[in-house]
């Protein structure tokens, strides 16, 4: 059976059975982590079979796709939060429409099991998860949108994506590190791969993607990729699925270091989100990459 706000169901494979301390206590945000991916490729990667991460619904503007039922456990906030939580995905860009939507889910959540609490993934463990949903849990807690406009959250000051000038190692336009994964960094990225650049990513899967998953399955062995992933090789289908990012995220760390924010380490860093920090990271990376190479660095 699904709650009110419930529009649509597609059952994950992904979960536990049943709740072991008998009820549920907590909802945890968490965002799908970059800009620009759609709705039905989150729901499709969440019940892929084998996967290693789900949550109990996924939600967008208008729409609310449920993956595992309440009483089950999705594999989504770790050992802490896992037994107690019910998950949402949401839409990082936080349209007013996004917000309003999981409002809704809320109170249908908290209609069947009592006013619990709205925490963040980032409560449980260390990650930039759920991104610029953070700072408004308690909006969505008390169902007042953000601010007094009632769910528009307050606009992002626009960052520059060039800085001006040319980087050192092939002499083309340097990226601007500001932790967004958009057109010019896509096509930067296009362009170190040697693919066609036009400054997007395919949903169904980038050739430039795919050829930075080559480069990651030769740069990190198969025995560090199983620790992380429990595979031996990243899929090479050109997504950027939490798989993807947690290799990238260890060859940054193993290679540099410097990359990192201050004070931060292994379990701080290596967590499958595109965060503003990851993200800033591999735009260092390309910054310091070369043309039609195949490889960062």
């Amino acid at each position: 059976m699904t709650n009110a706000a419930v529009t649509d169901v597609q059952w994950s494979p992904n979960y536990s059975s049943g709740r072991p301390y008998g009820y549920v206590d907590s909802i945890t945000i968490h965002h799908w982590g970059v800009d620009g991916q759609s709705h039905q490729n989150v729901v499709n990667y969440l019940c892929r079979e084998d996967g290693n991460s789900s949550a109990h619904y996924v939600a967008s503007a208008g729409r609310v796709t449920q993956l595992v039922h309440d009483y089950d456990r999705a594999w989504h906030a770790g050992p802490g939060g896992n037994p107690r939580s019910i998950g949402i995905e949401c839409r990082p860009e936080m349209t007013a429409g996004d917000v309003q939507t999981v409002i809704g889910l809320i109170k249908a959540i908290r209609a069947e099991h009592g006013n619990i609490p709205v925490v963040g993934h980032r409560d449980w463990m260390s990650t930039e998860c759920p991104g610029r949903w953070y700072s408004h849990l308690a909006e969505l807690s008390n169902g007042s949108g953000f601010g007094s406009g009632g769910g528009q959250p307050a606009p992002v000051k626009e960052v520059k994506p060039y800085t001006g000038k040319k980087n050192k190692s092939d002499g083309q336009s340097e990226l601007t590190p500001n932790g967004v994964l958009g057109p010019a960094t896509i096509a930067r990225l296009q362009q170190v791969m040697g693919t066609t650049i036009d400054g997007v990513l395919d949903e169904d899967g980038s050739p430039a993607v795919a050829r930075l998953q080559k480069f990651l399955n030769t740069a990190v062995g198969a025995d560090q990729q199983i620790a992380l992933n429990d595979a031996p090789r990243l899929d090479e289908d050109g997504i950027l699925g939490p798989d993807t990012w947690r290799t990238l995220q260890f060859l940054i760390i193993a290679w540099h270091k410097e990359y990192l924010p201050s004070g931060w380490g292994f379990a701080d860093w290596v967590d499958g989100e595109a965060g503003p920090a990851t993200i800033g990271a591999l735009q260092r990376a390309l910054n310091n990459s070369r043309a039609n190479s195949g490889r960062l660095w």
